[in-house]
């Protein structure tokens, strides 16, 4: 009896492989703090660090660190792409109708971010972990390929097709327009001062006022190669303006409708120290805003906080 080896089934490509294999349902990863009751403030600062430094390669932050280099005359040995990220991260989330949901009023509290964290703490975050979050779509642009082999019918008759372009499309971030605290302009300030010097930057920051009544945070950057600054030894001061009192609605990081010829506070005051403890929502919800709203462009930042400020 004469048997006959039936010819060996033709090797799948690997793109239709991986595929094939990545069919099931798909389950997104948990976030950080996942579960948790409590997270530290050190490791929350380690993880809006991990972020910014995330976003410093995206097309939006990149475009503003060089239109801030270019400005300010400053050059990569002065600013790191990573400073520039977690400074204008920050900025965004704290500044008066930023993404973390601070609305500016008059408070008469001293200029520290306390009175913020508490109300964060009271604040119910549960409910934005509950809502739905919008998911990443691709679009792939699918042309026939060419055949595993020429002298294979098999594979002749089953062409392969692949992705020829995929290009991740992030839907628009859910919007979130509650808000989340009510802080004034020094309490504003004091927030960022706290946490961009906590995520290490290069220069410091502090408080500014420009005039008795009012106040800002500065960004004071040492310029390595001299020239006429607006501070010290040349220094670069990037007024940070937290609120929108006294500045146009196009006013944003950097803008020089204010003089910054006066004093720099620099900000020194351990508001949170690393062991104190946050509730995980908090954490959560912080940290998850950063994410979707940090690649954003920054025209499409000041539109959404001129939409939702209270200044």
């Amino acid at each position: 009896m004469r048997f006959s080896v039936a010819p060996a089934a033709p090797e799948l490509p690997s793109s239709i492989a991986t595929r094939e294999e990545s069919a099931g349902p798909e389950t997104a990863p948990p976030g950080p703090f996942e579960g948790r009751e409590s997270v530290t403030y050190g490791e929350f600062i380690e993880e809006l660090r991990r972020v910014a430094d995330e976003l410093a390669d995206t097309p939006e932050v990149r475009r503003g660190y060089e239109r801030l280099l270019s400005e300010y005359q400053l050059t990569s040995a002065d600013v790191s792409p990573q400073t520039y990220s977690r400074v204008r991260l920050v900025f965004e989330a704290t500044r008066d109708g930023g993404f973390w949901g601070i609305r500016w009023d008059i408070t008469d509290r001293m200029p520290w971010s306390d009175a913020i964290w508490e109300q964060w703490r009271a604040h119910d975050w549960t409910k934005e972990e509950e809502a739905a979050t919008s998911p990443l779509s691709v679009e792939t642009d699918t042309t026939p390929g060419r055949a595993a082999s020429r002298d294979d019918a098999a594979s002749e008759a089953a062409r392969e097709t692949t992705p020829r372009e995929v290009i991740p499309r992030a839907a628009a971030p859910r919007e979130v327009t509650s808000p989340t605290a009510v802080a004034e302009c020094d309490e504003l300030s004091a927030l960022f001062a706290l946490l961009a010097r906590d995520l290490e930057i290069d220069g410091f920051v502090g408080l500014f006022w420009p005039t008795w009544n009012h106040t800002v945070a500065v960004w004071q950057v040492p310029r390595s190669a001299g020239g006429a600054g607006q501070g010290p030894a040349g220094d670069a001061r990037i007024l940070v303006p937290t609120s929108q009192i006294w500045l146009s609605r196009q006013a944003t990081l950097g803008t020089r409708e204010f003089k910054t010829n006066r004093v720099v506070f620099p900000y020194r005051r351990r508001d949170l120290r690393p062991e104190a403890e946050l509730p995980g929502p908090l954490v959560r919800a912080l940290v998850d805003r950063a994410r979707r709203y940090g690649p954003l462009s920054d025209e499409q930042l000041l539109a959404r906080r001129n939409r939702l400020g209270g200044s």
